[in-house]
């Protein structure tokens, strides 16, 4: 009679399954070597290999450059993502391709290097040879990547022969940059790239006046009049939904060339004949819900079973999507219920806010009324400079006070439980503010309570807040890689994954 033997990857599966649902392993617990693995397993240690990658791509384990591999989740089939029918028709090699050049643009491998060879690569991305094939040919169809011999390397950014400009345009009402948005850091990473490409970037301010939009060269100062054909892309950087303006999108159109726009949520409306114009390409960050579930997945590697999130802004979209997001990750784990919401205007807070007037203005009327060092400068002209330089920073300087303010009552609620490890901001100022208290209170941090935020902004590297952001520059590195070649681009949206940076407030497992 003929027994019908399990294959080798049926039992490498079997085993680590085993191991896990048996607790061997428990959640946050690193596994052994794979070569040990194998070993015990009786496979061979790509079989063994191939079993682990399977897993991660379930959320079960997650592999730690340098480290090792460590157990984030149980053993239960991931949630369908909502545009799980929109992913199904498209084919798995133009899902790998893009996750492939997404990859490359965000730093995952070596830059300046050949990629790992076809099998590593299958193994990592848990694709069969042919599916991988087929993305590798595409990306070498589209030159993001050339071949040489039987490896693969990044193709180097190489700007056309003829030099030209690129058109950045950005929304702001001052003649200033904005102290309380991201304008001045990314206009420096787009300079810097544009300039490694030989090309030169003009900077294009735009906002509404009298109904109608402005645009206003930042360099000089005049306004700007474009025509059609006079540069070689456009650049458009979209962080606030007010700064979407369809009228924007007619003048990008009739500059007949490449438009890169960079949708860093990737939730803001454009019209139909824009968003599926040829010419025009979006380059998004990571959603908010899948930001959290990175945050989740290490803040459970440290060791933290039960975790508080501080959101003194829930009825915000992007703070409800960052709770989903760890909810989502600690029920994988069969720890949903370890995460507990401290939030203002969240059900069953109980704790309600009041919108306050700006405090800018306040302060502005009152150094303008009190300043004699300015000379004979009159008030009026005294007042305009003020409002220009002054005013963003007075107004989140008000907004950091007030945020920790209002959100004091949910820091002692949450201060209250003690089998709580970590609080997780909705963002970096919230994130702050409970650091703040912490250390007003006597907690020390990240020894008793680790603390992380979200936008890896300036608030969060001034007070050593661990944070998890937007990858910038790699953003800013396809956005320019699409316009001196726009034909490279197999798919409207590109989502680049951000970065989690690690700092001060953070440690595990959390001491009691």
């Amino acid at each position: 009679m003929k027994i019908n033997r399990p294959r080798p990857s049926e039992r490498a599966a079997a085993f680590l399954h085993g191991r896990i649902a048996s607790d061997q392993y428990p959640l946050g617990s690193r596994l052994p070597p794979i070569a040990a693995l194998a070993r015990e397993a009786g496979v061979s240690l790509v079989t063994m290999w191939k079993a682990a990658g399977r897993l991660q791509a379930q959320g079960v384990l997650h592999s730690v450059r340098h480290t090792g591999t460590v157990v984030t989740g149980a053993l239960t089939a991931p949630e369908p993502h909502p545009d799980a029918a929109d992913a199904r028709a498209q084919p798995a090699w133009e899902k790998l391709a893009l996750r492939l050049e997404s990859d490359m643009i965000s730093g995952a491998f070596d830059r300046g290097r050949l990629l790992p060879s076809i099998k590593q690569l299958r193994v990592r991305y848990g694709a069969n040879f042919r599916t991988m094939r087929k993305a590798l040919d595409s990306l070498v169809a589209g030159k993001a990547i050339v071949a040489c011999g039987r490896a693969y390397r990044p193709a180097s950014q190489v700007a056309r022969a003829k030099s030209g400009d690129i058109l950045v345009f950005f929304y702001n009402e001052r003649r200033e940059l904005s102290l309380q948005h991201l304008d001045a850091g990314l206009l420096r990473i787009i300079e810097t790239r544009c300039n490694q490409s030989g090309l030169r970037p003009v900077f294009i301010r735009y906002f509404r006046e009298n109904g109608s939009i402005s645009y206003v060269n930042h360099t000089t100062g005049m306004a700007w009049h474009g025509r059609a054909g006079a540069a070689l892309g456009c650049l458009w950087v979209l962080l606030f939904d007010h700064e979407m303006a369809e009228e924007c999108c007619r003048r990008l159109l009739s500059l007949a060339c490449p438009v890169a726009v960079l949708d860093d949520t990737a939730k803001k409306w454009f019209p139909p004949y824009f968003r599926n114009n040829r010419n025009t390409q979006f380059i998004t960050g990571v959603p908010f819900g899948k930001a959290a579930e990175v945050m989740a997945r290490r803040l459970i590697e440290l060791g933290h079973r039960h975790i508080a999130y501080i959101s003194g802004n829930f009825a915000r979209e992007w703070s409800q999507r960052n709770l989903d997001g760890l909810l989502r990750i600690y029920g994988r784990a069969g720890a949903r219920c370890s995460v507990t919401p401290f939030a203002i205007d969240y059900p069953g807070a109980g704790i309600r806010t009041s919108d306050s007037p700006g405090f800018a203005p306040i302060a502005i009327n009152r150094l303008v009324s009190s300043a004699k060092h300015f000379g004979d400068l009159p008030p009026a002209a005294l007042r305009e400079h003020l409002e220009q330089t002054a005013a963003a920073a007075l107004d989140h300087s008000f907004y950091l006070w007030k945020l920790a303010h209002d959100m004091e009552p949910l820091f002692r609620k949450a201060i209250d439980i003690k089998k709580i490890t970590a609080w997780v901001g909705g963002d970096d100022e919230e994130g702050v503010a409970a650091h703040s208290f912490l250390k007003r209170a006597g907690i020390p941090v990240p020894h008793r309570v680790s603390v992380v935020g979200f936008n890896n902004s300036l608030v969060a590297l001034r007070n050593n807040l661990t944070s998890y952001g937007d990858n910038y520059e790699a953003m800013i590195h396809a956005m320019i890689d699409y316009v001196i070649r726009p034909g490279s681009a197999r798919n409207k949206v590109l989502e680049i994954d951000g970065m989690l940076v690690e700092r001060a407030t953070t440690t595990g497992p959390a001491q009691h």
